[in-house]
């Protein structure tokens, strides 16, 4: 018999769709489950007519990849697949990583405080925040300010490192920037931020995007998250269409930090995977591998005191078994019959996200969630509606057809305002937003910037319960922003 614990899914990106990689990384997945996973036969029973009776055939005339993967959420675990649901890719600022494939952080030097790392053509700046996480000595991983970069290949930071060959598992990531002392001021009509020395169209950000910061000595409630305005990006100004509450004037003497995230939004860019599937307690180890497979739907769904769960839907062009003693011809494979030249890249370390402490916020309009209208359950749902090309001559599909990107969901409430519910019958325009946090600092942040509620009116269950009200939602293009969705990941703020 074969286990379910002893099996494990991988993920590669294909250059084209339905053509295996070359010695590829093939990244660990996450996953609760892979129930229908699978090359799905389509059969046709023959028409023959028999003076007996009896059926005479039983045809093959095609197949279909196609199926889910589920898993449970965590910061960065999903981030290869989030690319294939938004059909796009994530902004990137300066980081480097060690993996069992490669080693971009080289060495930390105590005597000048400084990291070196292979040139990948970028480096931190001065003042730039750079996160250190998985380090060998606890002293060298935290938050710290860049004070001078040589070239694409070495920084030096304010605080004292410690010598170590940083191994597998060390990251560096630039998380954000330190304004100058007395610099950063925040303001009211408009809500903003201003400066005189820092130039904030050199930080990588954009109209949506969200910021945050610590610093603000003199009202600390400027120390959360703000989205930035349409146009809101300035070289002295940053302008802003939700801040948190108690956003008040300020202008602290000394140095304030802006903490920026790396944005995902849906955009036109198909992308396809290899998957691979190893059933580790046969013997000899069996080999299973989809190719040509794009996503063609997504879900997140965070109920109450649970944890956050996600699912990918997949749709592709082939499948293929491979071990020892038969081993595909579809692609060339090792000894073992698995693809050649692959390496197993683990996931990871990142914490299970749960509804309840991982939770910043839900909020509609940008105002949070809360008092009346306590959230139940809370889902998105994409869409990216695929066809599958068949044609004469292919068993399976020849081409993935793409259709347009549809966002949905739902939001379960109590029912204590009656304010959800004329939204929905009078197809008023909002917003929604929400944040999840881990306990080692890391953020998500998804937005889906203009919605309309499509469905939910208050239900009455029975006696001795609680009305709730559950509303269906449809996200809608954001005409100044120009997109849909924006998932939004923090590699670590303060």
């Amino acid at each position: 018999m074969s286990d379910t614990n002893a099996v494990a899914v991988r993920a590669a990106k294909e250059s084209t769709l339905g053509v295996a990689p070359t010695s590829p990384n093939l990244f660990d997945l996450s996953i609760t489950g892979a129930p229908n996973l699978a090359f799905n036969p389509n059969t046709i029973v023959s028409e023959k007519i028999r003076a007996d009776r009896q059926i005479d055939d039983l045809v093959l005339v095609g197949a279909e990849a196609s199926g889910d993967i589920n898993a449970e959420h965590s910061f960065e675990v999903h981030d290869l697949l989030l690319e294939g649901v938004f059909f796009n890719l994530f902004q990137t600022r300066f980081a480097r990583t060690n993996t069992v494939v490669e080693t971009q952080i080289t060495a930390v030097v105590t005597a000048t405080d400084t990291v070196t790392v292979t040139d990948e053509g970028d480096q931190p700046t001065a003042a730039d925040i750079v996160r250190h996480e998985g380090f060998s000595n606890a002293g060298n991983n935290g938050f710290f300010t860049v004070l001078s970069s040589a070239g694409f290949t070495s920084y030096v930071t304010n605080e004292n490192l410690v010598d170590e060959t940083p191994p597998a598992g060390a990251t560096s990531h630039v998380v954000g920037r330190r304004g100058a002392a007395g610099d950063l001021d925040a303001l009211i009509a408009p809500n903003s931020v201003s400066s005189v020395v820092l130039d904030f169209t050199t930080l990588g950000l954009e109209a949506g995007d969200w910021v945050k910061f610590a610093g603000f000595s003199g009202n600390p409630d400027n120390d959360d998250y703000c989205r930035i305005a349409f146009a809101g990006v300035a070289a002295n100004l940053l302008t802003f269409d939700i801040v948190p509450s108690g956003w008040g004037a300020d202008a602290p003497v000394g140095s304030v930090d802006i903490y920026l995230g790396e944005r995902l939004v849906n955009g036109v860019s198909r992308q396809s995977y290899f998957l691979e599937r190893e059933y580790t307690d046969h013997s000899p180890i069996t080999f299973e591998y989809f190719l040509g497979m794009v996503i063609e739907g997504f879900t997140l769904t965070a109920a109450a005191q649970a944890i956050a769960q996600v699912s990918f839907t997949f749709s592709g062009l082939d499948q293929t078994f491979s071990d020892s003693g038969t081993p595909t011809t579809k692609f060339s494979v090792d000894g073992a019959g698995r693809i050649a030249g692959a390496t197993t890249v683990p996931l990871p370390s990142t914490q299970v996200l749960n509804t309840s402490s991982n939770v910043g916020r839900f909020a509609r309009g940008g105002v949070p969630i809360t008092g009346e209208n306590f959230v139940l359950e809370a889902s998105i749902e994409v869409a990216n509606n695929l066809r599958q090309l068949i044609a004469v001559g292919f068993l399976g599909a020849v081409d993935i057809g793409v259709g347009e990107f549809g966002l949905t969901g739902s939001l379960n409430t109590y029912f204590d305002s009656a304010a959800l519910a004329r939204d929905v019958v009078s197809n008023t325009e909002t917003s929604f937003d929400f944040r999840l946090e881990d306990d080692s600092a890391h953020v998500i942040i998804f937005d889906a910037p203009r919605i309309k509620f499509s469905e939910g009116s208050p239900e009455v269950p029975g006696k001795n319960d609680d009305v709730t009200i559950n509303l269906g939602y449809q996200a809608i293009r954001e005409p100044n922003l120009n997109y849909t969705a924006k998932y939004l990941r923090f590699r670590g703020v303060q």
